[in-house]
Parts: structure tokens; C-alpha cells; sequence
């Protein structure tokens, strides 16, 4: 939206109207840059909410009455924010955005949704993030498709596999709760998330990150809107919806005050507004209604103050709050290790939060210096998708994966095609090849690769900025496993290694998380190793450093 001038004012207009000369209808309309007098205000307004109101499908019928309430603007360094003359109320609203530059249709919305698609008329969000935004379908299906392919389980054999294996992308809620069919959809999903998450508070894109990860584990990977079993302590009000609200006191309440006092249903129930969930059967439609599946867990949400850890990025304390509120560790959490994994994944799915984040980028800021290793430092910090291709496949010949200089070839890569393109910049390889580890493994392989003599093996094990190291070996499944990376820089017995990275993560990721390098997976990334440790030069099939030589352009 265009910047506002100081002789523009913003109005919201209610319009009081009688449909059918009997129902009463609230309806708030926002017109932006007006400069008129107040009769062409009135008639340019009437125009427009009656023209506006039959694209939707609102038909305003019969006399109605402009009520022009005017936003005070507040100055700020950055931009100028609108405070509504008016407070909000949980009537339900129709609400109308008019604007010279926004059409949209009429949509049913309560008093703190109306507030926060307020704000996002007043330019706090971003294409980059999710701050004060609604999520489309195909947001949600491609956030869900990334975390599920970057999470991994063991199947009946004991063989890892993507989530993404087990249940495919289209899956949604399809193994138990009773969700109906046409609500387990990507749309219906937006929905029912974008309404809990604006009236519950959950706006920033902190708050959404945490909110997701711990449901990823609680609905056992956004299939299951239950808790599995039914021989729990606490039935028949075990963990049903979108974060599994649960009476956990409900079998140990020694008297009827007791259970009512401790139980998240009832609470739930008394509050205004809110379905009965606590009498009779009604618990079990906060699993089979989509719309009380998400309204119970945005309440949850809102009632333990999650919001507090999810801005201070800590999954421990939103975990915590939602498994177990009397927790010490991490162990005494279900399912913590694929929450904090799934936290990770959602935030590298949120385009690599808190970087692209309207809220909190200032939280974590990157710089980047000049030269080809922090162009690769910076390629790496975007997390790019792990996968091991092949540059020429039988029967299809030459693919281009691990060459090519199209989107498609560089948004996935593994750790040697990660090294053979830093070489490529370097100028080292004059043109782009495949090198696989099994290929760098010594000084003359490495060389005959790459059909120069533009590397040298390091004498002992201590790197310099821009150096390779490679480890390779024949394992027990008479395979070969090997691995290679760029060094970043070098601090004491600290490394900073430029890789792309699998799925099983490095043999010293303790050190590594603690010492600031990046525990995510599966991707590019930056970490920080022990020079002796078991990760570098202690790794089965240590093979050294190489170091490149007569490269074009500034290291």
C-alpha cells in the first residue's frame, strides 16, 4: 500500500442497515486516501459499499446510515500507526476492506479479527513473512509437504523414512477423530487456523512456528485430531484437537467440584461464546469438528500464555506448557525430540525465520562480508534441501542435477556437489562438474576430477579459511560413506564448516549446537566442529585437507 500523506485521513465507516426491513447488520468498512468534503465523502462511500457489497454477495437492502469515526495517526520513525477511535466487541462483523487498492470479498469476522485485518491494512506485514497474515491453502500444504519430507521415522523394519512416506502430502486428519472428508482439505485447514489464530492472538510468525511444531507431534504429523487409546487414566476427556486439550486430573479428582475446577473442557465450555464441550458426548466434537479442534487448542493457547516462550524461540517452554507443565527436562516431554526437530523445519519452511521476519529479524541478524566464501556461508544459511542425485541416470542420460545453474538443480544438492559448485565459483573448475567424495579422496584423484592440478593435499590437520576436508570409507554394509565440506574459518580447536548435511546429522552435533552452529538437517548449512573431534579429523576414514590454488576470483 502506498505511503500516506499528511493531508490523507483514514476513516472506518459503520454502516447501520436493515436488510429485508428486519435484521439488524453491523457492517465495517475501511476507505483509504479520501480527500473530500463530507457530502462527497458520503456519497463516494455509499457508491462504493453498494457496489462492493453485490460483488460479494451481501446485498445491502433498504436505508442505512454512514457513521465516519476517524483514526488517529501516530508518528513513528518507521511508519505511522492508526489507533481506532472506537473499541471492538465480539459481534460478529461483515467486514468490507475498500480501498483504491484492495477488493476482497465480504467475509464474517469478530471484533479481534476485524482489529487484526486492521493491521495489516496499516503495512505491518510482508511478503516474506507470516506475521499478521493469513495463510492460503497452498501455503499450509507446502509448509506441511517441506516439514513432513524433513522429519523421519522408523517403519515396521526398522528402516528410516520421511514422515512424508507414511503419509502422503494430500493426508490430512485421516486416522482417527472422525474429522468428515471434505474438511480434511488444505482450504478448510487455512480457515479454521486463520479464525483461531486471530482471535486467540496467535499473529507473529514466533507464535505460529511453536503453535505448529508442538501440533505436529500432538496430531501425530497433522493426521490424527486424537489421542490414541482409550484406556487413559483421564477418559473420557483424553487429548482431542488441534494441541490435544486434556483433563489429565480428571481420573485422580477425588470429588465432581474437584474435576470441574481442574478441567480444561469445562473451562472451556463457560466460556462466552463457546460450545459446550464438557456435557454428555459433546467432548468428542472437539475431535471430529475441525472448527472446535482448532478453537480449543487457540484458546489453550491463549489461556497458559504460550505466546511469552514462543517469542523468546523457546521450544522447551511452549512444549512444556502443552505436554507437561511440571516438566524439569526435555525427557520428561513426549515426543520433544521430533517437536524440537519439527521447530526447525517449520521455521526454515517460515523462509528461514527470524531472518525474513517483519518482527523478529532484528533478533538474529546476518551480515556478509565479500568473496566467494561468504557468498558460500550465505547459500548455506539458506538451508537449501539435502538430497543425493545423479548426474546421469541410465536409460535418461545426463540430468543436469548437480550442474545445472536452473532453480530446480540448485534448490537440492549434497555435500559434494555443495563443494564442486564452491570450487566452480572459486574458478578453481573452470566448468561445472560431478565430483562425488569417493572421487576427492586423495590428492591425484582429486586432481584427475578436476582435470586440473588446482588443489593440494594440506600437510597435518590444521586448515586454513577456504580449505576442503573430505573423510570416505567402505561400511559394514560393503557401501561406501563419505563426506566432505568447506571451511569457513578457523577459531582455536573451533572449525566453521560450510556443508550440506543428511538427514543423520553429524558425529559431533553436541558441539556443534553448543557452540552456535546450526542443528537443523538435511540441508546446507553452517556448523562448528572440534578440529580433533569425532566429526573431522577423529572420523572413521579421515582422508585430511585440500586446499585450493590459482582461483580467479577473491577467496
Amino acid at each position: 500500500m502506498a505511503a500516506w500523506g499528511e493531508a490523507e485521513v483514514l476513516y472506518i465507516i459503520l454502516v447501520i442497515t436493515t436488510a429485508l426491513g428486519m435484521r439488524l447488520t453491523l457492517a465495517a468498512a475501511i476507505i483509504t486516501r479520501i480527500m473530500y468534503n463530507i457530502e462527497e465523502k458520503e456519497a463516494v462511500a455509499r457508491q462504493r459499499i453498494y457496489c462492493l457489497s453485490n460483488q460479494s454477495g451481501l446485498l445491502l437492502r433498504g436505508e442505512y446510515t454512514l457513521f465516519f469515526l476517524p483514526l488517529k495517526k501516530i508518528k513513528s520513525k518507521k511508519k505511522g500507526i492508526f489507533i481506532p477511535s472506537i473499541k471492538a466487541t465480539n459481534l460478529i462483523i461483515n467486514f468490507i476492506l475498500l480501498s483504491p487498492k484492495v477488493n476482497l470479498p465480504c467475509k464474517r469476522l469478530r471484533g479481534l479479527a476485524f482489529i487484526n485485518q486492521m493491521k495489516l491494512m496499516f503495512e505491518q506485514e510482508t511478503g516474506e513473512c507470516f506475521c499478521n497474515k493469513d495463510f492460503a491453502a497452498e501455503d499450509l500444504k507446502r509448509i506441511l509437504q517441506y516439514v513432513r519430507y524433513n522429519t523421519f521415522a522408523k517403519d515396521r523394519r526398522g528402516k528410516k523414512k520421511a514422515i512424508l512416506e507414511f503419509h502422503p502430502i494430500e493426508k490430512l486428519f485421516h486416522v482417527t477423530g472422525g474429522v468428515p472428508e471434505e474438511d480434511r482439505t488444505y482450504e478448510r485447514l487455512a480457515e479454521v487456523l486463520n479464525a483461531s489464530f486471530a482471535k486467540h492472538g496467535i499473529t507473529q510468525c514466533s507464535h505460529k512456528i511453536h503453535y505448529l511444531a508442538n501440533m505436529y507431534v500432538e496430531t501425530n504429523y497433522f493426521t490424527a485430531t486424537e489421542e490414541f487409546g482409550n484406556k487413559h487414566s483421564y477418559m473420557p476427556y483424553k487429548g482431542r484437537g488441534f494441541q490435544q486439550v486434556t483433563d489429565w486430573n480428571h481420573g485422580k479428582a477425588k470429588t465432581k467440584a474437584e474435576r470441574e475446577r481442574t478441567s480444561n473442557y469445562k473451562a472451556y465450555s463457560d466460556g462466552e461464546g463457546n460450545q459446550d464441550i464438557y456435557s454428555g458426548t459433546n467432548y468428542l466434537k472437539v475431535a471430529s469438528d475441525i472448527e472446535l479442534a482448532a478453537d480449543t487448542s487457540g484458546w489453550f493457547w491463549k489461556r497458559a500464555n504460550i505466546n511469552v516462550d514462543a517469542e523468546k524461540d523457546d521450544i522447551f517452554g511452549t512444549a512444556k506448557k502443552i505436554n507437561n507443565p511440571s516438566a524439569k527436562s526435555t525427557k520428561s516431554i513426549n515426543g520433544y525430540d521430533m517437536r524440537r526437530v519439527a521447530w526447525i523445519k517449520f521455521k526454515e519452511a517460515f523462509n528461514n525465520y527470524p531472518y525474513n521476519c517483519v518482527t523478529d529479524a532484528s533478533k538474529n541478524p546476518r551480515e556478509y562480508g565479500e568473496g566467494v566464501l561468504e557468498e558460500m556461508r550465505k547459500w548455506a544459511d539458506q538451508h537449501v534441501q539435502y538430497k543425493q542425485e545423479g548426474e546421469w541416470i541410465k536409460g535418461v542420460g545426463t540430468t543436469g542435477f548437480r550442474t545445472a545453474q536452473t532453480k530446480e538443480a540448485l534448490g537440492r544438492m549434497d555435500c559434494s556437489e555443495f563443494v564442486c559448485r564452491y570450487l566452480h565459483k572459486l574458478g578453481v573448475l573452470p566448468k561445472m562438474k560431478a565430483i562425488t567424495t569417493r572421487g576427492m579422496i586423495t590428492e591425484k584423484k582429486f586432481r584427475n576430477n578436476l582435470g586440473n592440478d588446482n588443489i593440494e593435499k594440506v600437510t597435518g590437520d590444521t586448515p586454513q579459511a577456504g580449505d576442503i576436508f573430505v573423510w570416505g570409507y567402505i561400511n559394514s554394509n560393503d557401501n561406501w560413506s563419505g563426506h566432505t565440506g568447506v571451511v569457513h574459518s578457523v577459531d582455536g580447536d573451533n572449525i566453521t564448516i560450510l556443508e550440506a548435511i543428511g538427514s543423520g546429522g553429524s558425529s559431533d552435533e553436541s558441539h556443534n549446537r553448543n557452540n552456535g552452529g546450526y542443528e537443523g538437517k538435511n540441508c546446507t548449512r553452517t556448523s562448528v566442529y572440534q578440529k580433533n573431534g569425532k566429526a573431522l579429523a577423529n572420523h572413521t576414514g579421515w582422508k585430511g585437507y585440500f586446499r585450493p590454488k590459482n582461483y580467479t576470483r577473491q577467496l
